[in-house]
């Protein structure tokens, strides 16, 4: 018998195995995972990255996230993603990867963080296992269940990363897939794969297979795309073309109309799967056209899982080229421009926010700074990581700071755990130098004073605003929590964004015009009009003097827009608006969060007629 099929059987072994892939993909207890991806692309569109294999998994992921979110998602390359320009401010990446191995992820992962984009990293390896690129803190990594090695046609990866593509989303899914054998495909040199929304991952699949092994030319089409003109290379190729229908219970009746109306002698293979929900559907179809190469790779004595692989074909996989695509850090000037709205080739709007941003640095440099007002989560604290302290680092920058006479302040939307936290750290001699501005500037409080929130119950305007949100409360869609200076409203669903929560607060609170409503990374807050981190400045510029003010959410609506608007001499470690003259970022490149508080921090030198920053350049 011939050699390689025999070894075929690897191959077909590895499909017998895709039942128990998809059972611990989808019982793999990795939530802690799948809520830090979460936090990385809620909000934004998203662009799923695969090659090879992988392709069909991130095709599956851009469904999913379309189908659960309403926002765009749309599938790249490696290369065609790092020609591309997006939207810095909109749009995430999730990158596919089983092995993590080859540069192409990794390329693409470092063009990513260079502008400054969420990554979320979908891989068999661990976190501690990861090199490179891809080894970068910033990513989030989801790690699915290690699986018995893919050959060359890789099987049970795809269909994990798939299934976990799902989960990420928070889509229901059966305990288990109900995967149809297919009849036999011989002898079609052409095959046509018709298919509807729910298939197209399996779609995409099919043309990759068959491609990658020679078996078949692949055409992809739906059906209206199909009767569009290409049922003319359907009739002058039929004698040797396959067409490959696949159905889902819900959608397919136009593609049940379109393969009624073929000529009798048409070969048809339906592939169907009638029954489970949107994702299940996909899902199954995906697990079952991963048969189709087996008997036509039979029949040309070819082994599926281990193919002869010529000299050319290596050098091509492993081709140097990333001299051709320079990684460019993201500047100052690009954020202005993303958030504004400006392409980054508007060459004018560019012009006005270079002559902005060197006005503004100069004058910046001049400062002479006797206090900080900063902003706490996303800021000093990494938002995922909220409720830790911060990084030995930023401690140690702070209490030098703090020591040499600076006036510090934490704005924050946080209550009394920020006070037990940094009296948990900060040394005891330095807490009269310390200041809170908690509930979004509604509770002021030394650190050297205790506690003393004020116990009635909130305003009758607080009140108001929950009665009229208590029916979100009610059907699961948010939470609230009251106290009696603010109301914290955070999203119950893991993809809500808190820009969208803070559109529906914002309308329910469109009548009760004296309230503040802004957004955080995780939650939105709402005040009374006469607090807010804008009047924690001015009062602490009013006894200070002049004071550098640093916060993440600079953007239109965000929880720090009115802080970084009040002054010129205020700096944004992530989302900055539009203006001129102010809530710029300092830095050049994807640092953000604490690590560009710390570059911040460690730029203030004490002089005798105040603190400068130093070191600050154009970037």
């Amino acid at each position: 018998m011939n050699n390689d099929l025999v070894k075929a059987k690897d191959y077909e072994a590895a499909l017998a195995r895709l039942g128990s892939t998809y059972q611990s993909a989808l019982l793999d207890p990795i939530e802690d995972q799948l809520t830090s991806a979460r936090v990385q692309l809620s909000g934004r569109a998203l662009i799923a990255i695969g090659s090879g294999g992988a392709t069909a998994a991130a095709v599956a992921a851009a469904r999913f996230w379309r189908r659960r979110t309403g926002l765009p998602a749309r599938v790249l390359s490696p290369l065609a993603f790092i020609e591309q320009a997006v939207r810095i401010d909109a749009e995430a990446v999730m990158i596919f990867s089983a092995r993590a191995k080859h540069p192409d992820s990794g390329f693409a992962a470092q063009h990513a963080l260079a502008r400054s984009l969420p990554v979320v990293l979908v891989t068999e390896r661990d976190r501690r296992d990861l090199a490179g690129p891809l080894a970068d803190p910033r990513i989030a990594v989801v790690t699915i269940p290690k699986q018995p090695l893919d050959g060359f046609l890789a099987t049970s990866s795809v269909l994990a990363m798939a299934t976990i593509a799902a989960r990420l989303v928070g889509v229901q899914l059966s305990p288990r897939l109900k995967i149809p054998t297919l009849p036999p495909v011989i002898g079609a040199s052409r095959l046509l794969v018709l298919h509807t929304d729910v298939g197209q991952p399996a779609a995409v699949d099919i043309e990759t297979r068959m491609n990658e092994l020679g078996l078949a030319d692949v055409q992809v089409a739906d059906a209206r795309t199909f009767a569009h003109g290409r049922h003319v290379g359907l009739h002058r190729r039929s004698s040797n073309t396959t067409v490959i229908a696949l159905r889902d219970g819900e959608s397919g009746q136009v593609l049940d109309r379109t393969i009624a109306a073929l000529p009798s002698g048409a070969t048809v293979l339906w592939v169907r799967a009638d029954a489970g929900t949107d994702a299940e559907r996909t899902l199954t179809l995906l697990a079952a056209v991963m048969q189709l190469p087996v008997h036509p790779a039979a029949a040309a004595g070819i082994n599926p899982a281990k193919p002869s692989v010529p000299q050319f074909g290596r050098a091509l996989y492993h081709l140097p080229y990333k001299r051709a695509f320079p990684v460019s850090d993201i500047t100052p000037v690009d954020r202005k421009l993303a958030a504004a709205g400006f392409g980054a080739e508007e060459c004018s709007a560019r012009s006005l926010y270079e002559e902005a941003h060197a006005v503004w640095l100069d004058s910046l440099k001049r400062a002479r700074i006797r206090g900080a007002v900063l902003d706490y989560d996303g800021t000093v604290v990494k938002t995922d990581e909220r409720y830790s302290l911060p990084s030995a680092e930023v401690q140690s920058q702070l209490i030098r700071l703090i020591r040499e006479g600076l006036q510090v302040c934490f704005a924050t939307g946080r209550g009394d755990s920020l006070y037990r936290d940094l009296r948990s750290w900060l040394p005891a001699e330095l807490w009269p130098r310390v200041h809170l501005s908690l509930h979004n500037g509604a509770w002021q409080q030394p650190l050297n004073a205790q506690l003393h929130e004020h116990t009635a119950a909130a305003s009758d305007l607080l009140l108001e605003l929950a009665e009229d949100l208590r029916p979100f409360q009610a059907a699961g869609l948010l939470t609230m929590r009251i106290s009696p200076s603010q109301i914290s409203i955070r999203a119950a669903g893991a993809l809500t964004s808190p820009k969208d929560l803070a559109a529906i607060v914002t309308a329910a609170s469109s009548t009760l015009p004296t309230l503040k409503v802004a957004a955080s990374a995780h939650s939105v807050d709402v005040v009374e009009g006469t607090s807010g981190k804008a009047q924690t400045l001015r009062r602490f510029e009013s006894q200070w003097g002049t004071c550098l003010a640093v916060g993440d959410r600079g953007d239109v609506g965000g929880n720090d827009f009115e802080m970084l608007h009040e002054t010129p001499h205020t700096v944004t470690v992530d989302a900055c608006s539009p203006s001129l003259t102010r809530c710029w970022n300092l830095q050049a490149g994807a640092r953000g969060g604490p690590d560009a508080l710390l570059a911040i921090l460690r730029r203030l030198r004490s002089t005798r007629a105040g603190f400068k920053l130093s070191n600050i350049t154009n970037g």
